[in-house]
């Protein structure tokens, strides 16, 4: 079903969009490289992964990049 993961920064504002469609169902394993959406790298610090699946299921979770 369609899918968005998505990393926001502490302030709320979306960093980068990592999936938006369809996926199978499964397991999966996906790096986020720290860089935004513009390809650009970000600062090490703290951000937040926001996973939605078929605009039902929700999960957040805490990332830290440190380089």
């Amino acid at each position: 079903g369609p899918v968005s993961l998505e990393v926001f920064d502490v302030s709320g504002r979306r960093v980068a969009s990592l999936i938006d469609g369809p996926w199978d169902r499964g397991r999966h394993e996906l790096r986020w490289g720290g860089r935004d959406s513009r390809g650009n790298a970000v600062a090490s610090g703290v951000y937040r992964a926001l996973l939605v699946v078929d605009a039902r299921s929700v999960d957040s979770r805490p990332l830290v990049l440190v380089r």
